[in-house]
C-alpha cells in the first residue's frame, strides 16, 4: 500500500513537472528605439539587425513606429549589430521664399540578446 501511495505520488509529480515545462517561453527580443541628437524620437527609420562579421545570416529590418521604436524577434540570444538610417526634411519658413533641406541621418551601436527577454536598446542618430 505505501508503495502504490508513493508512486501515485511520483505520477503526480512528474505529470506536473511535465506540464509546467511546456508552457510557452517569451521570445528572445530587441526593442530598438532611435532618436535624434536632441532625444526627439525618429519615426520612419530604417532599423537593421544583424550578425556582423559574416558569414551567418541573421538579419531583421524593420521600421520604427511613431515612437521612434522597431522590434526584432529572434531565436537565440546573440550579439548583434544595429544600423538605423532615415532621411529628414527640413523648412526653414523663417526665409522669404521658405527653404527646404534634406539630409540623410544615421546611427549605430550593438544589441545582446538574452533569451526569453526583451532588450531595449537607444541608437541616437545623427548627420
Amino acid at each position: 500500500m505505501k508503495t502504490s501511495f508513493f508512486c501515485l505520488i511520483y505520477l503526480a509529480i512528474s505529470c506536473s513537472i511535465f506540464i509546467a515545462s511546456c508552457k510557452d517561453k517569451d521570445p528572445t527580443i530587441a526593442e530598438i528605439t532611435v532618436v535624434d541628437k536632441n532625444s526627439v524620437p525618429v519615426a520612419g527609420a530604417k532599423v537593421r539587425v544583424y550578425c556582423s562579421p559574416s558569414p551567418c545570416d541573421v538579419t531583421s529590418t524593420q521600421t520604427s513606429d511613431g515612437s521612434g521604436v522597431s522590434k526584432h524577434e529572434f531565436k537565440y540570444p546573440a550579439v548583434l549589430k544595429v544600423e538605423a538610417t532615415a532621411t529628414v526634411t527640413v523648412t526653414d519658413n523663417n526665409q522669404i521664399p521658405p527653404v527646404t533641406s534634406t539630409y540623410d541621418i544615421k546611427g549605430e551601436g550593438y544589441v545582446k540578446l538574452v533569451e526569453h527577454e526583451t532588450v531595449p536598446v537607444t541608437i541616437t542618430m545623427i548627420k
